[in-house]
């Protein structure tokens, strides 16, 4: 049996005010909530050291269960707080295996703006990962508001296939093109998307389908018209693409994450089918 951990107690009309102390793991899952909510347009919760001490007491409950439920509702636990609150619920994990645990995808809990407060807790013991996020309504704390993003926008004008960037005025084709110029067959030639952005000065981030393999696309982009290589090695290849631009965002605790602004993404699961006629094919 685990031994017990002790529930932090607190003082004052938001009792749930004081921060915790998160580990990399439990911060990590704390940012990914963060962006999750920044991008539904939700306000950002804050850390309480009470509710933290709550969501490590129920992960080691689980792990003396075996099971992925403490064996009660996570209300018990903070009615004993006998801190004012205005509601609570929980999200439970269970892993087997090494590879850690991933909470189940349950937005109607994540991403309700009614939230103020939050913990994460993941808890290994054996062969198995546990993990608690809790969500609280503190009495007394006004809902987050939503965090303002800049405007922002990434338009694609067209593909080309050619050795190096296109020229500015070169013809552009359309999503679904069939390339049959035998410049496809140079091993220097390369698929672009010539897109147009306005915004923040930042990264555009995409991933390329070529032939069955996956590439990642990364670049600093910046207002106006840029010819981005998708693939190069192009004869006899279909390729899809998604392109967005990733927004860095710094969080109150000082952590960065990344967030795709609305109406900057772009691409197609079949972007091109690439089919020359090359000597000695």
């Amino acid at each position: 049996m685990c031994a017990p951990v002790a529930v932090a107690k607190s003082s004052g009309a938001d009792g749930f005010a004081k921060p915790a102390r998160l580990t990399t793991v439990e911060r990590q899952e704390f940012d990914s909530v963060s962006g999750d909510r920044v991008a539904a347009d939700v306000g950002l919760l804050r850390t309480s050291a009470v509710l933290q001490s709550i969501a490590e007491l129920r992960v080691r409950q689980m792990a003396a269960r075996h099971t992925d439920y403490a064996g009660y509702d996570v209300r018990v636990n903070v009615k004993r707080t006998r801190l004012c609150f205005k509601g609570v619920r929980e999200i439970e994990g269970e892993s087997l295996g090494s590879g850690g645990a991933d909470f189940p995808p349950y937005a109607p809990i994540e991403l309700d703006p009614r939230w103020t407060t939050f913990a994460d807790a993941s808890y290994t013991d054996g062969d198995a990962t546990y993990t608690v996020q809790d969500y609280l309504a503190a009495c007394g704390v006004k809902p987050p508001k939503p965090v303002p993003l800049p405007r922002a926008s990434l338009s694609l004008k067209g593909l080309a296939v050619s050795l190096g960037p296109p020229a500015a005025g070169a013809h552009l084709s359309p999503l679904g093109s069939t390339f049959t110029d035998p410049v496809a067959c140079n091993s220097r030639a390369g698929l672009y998307a010539v897109v147009r952005y306005s915004g923040p000065a930042g990264i555009l981030y995409g991933v390329v389908l070529a032939g069955g393999t996956i590439e990642h696309v990364e670049r600093h982009v910046s207002r106006g018209t840029d010819a981005v290589e998708l693939a190069s090695d192009l004869a006899g290849n279909q390729f899809g693409f998604a392109l967005s631009f990733n927004y860095r965002l710094r969080l109150a605790d000082g952590d960065r994450i990344y967030i795709v602004l609305p109406d900057t993404s772009v691409g197609s699961k079949l972007a091109a089918n690439v089919t020359p006629s090359c000597p000695g094919s």
